[in-house]
C-alpha cells in the first residue's frame, strides 16, 4: 500500500509504501493518506488530497503554503544574464579589425542593446530581446 504523510499544515512531506496489513507508524503531528503524492507539492485539504498546479515556467519556485507557484526573479536574471552572456560570445567576430565599418557599427548597436537589458522596465521577468543585424 502506498501512503501519503503530511503534517498538521497538510503539505505533503513524504511517501512511504508498506505491506498490505502493516501498520502505519507516524511521527507526533504526521497524518497518513491512502495513495501516492509529490512531497512538498501535494497537500491534503479536507481530507482529500489535492495535486498542486503545474509549473507556469522553469522561472517560477512552488511555495507549498500558500499553494502557488511564484516568479523566483532570482533564477530569472540568471536565466538573461546567461542568453544575453551566449548572444554577445557569439557576435564578439563582428568587433574584429578585419570587419567592414557598417557591419561593425550594426553590431555595435545590437551588442549595445544586450548590455542595456537590465535598464528594461521589465527585466528581469518581461524581457524584449533586441533582434540581430542581418
Amino acid at each position: 500500500m502506498i501512503y501519503s504523510v503530511y503534517g498538521d499544515d497538510g503539505i505533503v512531506q513524504y511517501v512511504m509504501t508498506l505491506p498490505e496489513g502493516m501498520p502505519i507508524i507516524l511521527g507526533e503531528g504526521e497524518y497518513a493518506i491512502e495513495g501516492p503524492a509529490v512531497p512538498r507539492l501535494d497537500k491534503v485539504v479536507d481530507g482529500i488530497l489535492v495535486s498542486a498546479p503545474l509549473q507556469p515556467s522553469k522561472l517560477h519556485t512552488f511555495d507549498p503554503v500558500s499553494f502557488t507557484w511564484e516568479m523566483d526573479t532570482v533564477k530569472a536574471r540568471q536565466d538573461v544574464l546567461q542568453k544575453r552572456q551566449a548572444l554577445l560570445l557569439s557576435s564578439d567576430w563582428t568587433q574584429l579589425p578585419d570587419v567592414p565599418l557598417t557591419t561593425k557599427e550594426y553590431w555595435a548597436a545590437y551588442r549595445q542593446s544586450l548590455r542595456d537589458i537590465t535598464e528594461q522596465q521589465g527585466y528581469p521577468v518581461d524581457v524584449v530581446w533586441p533582434i540581430q543585424p542581418v
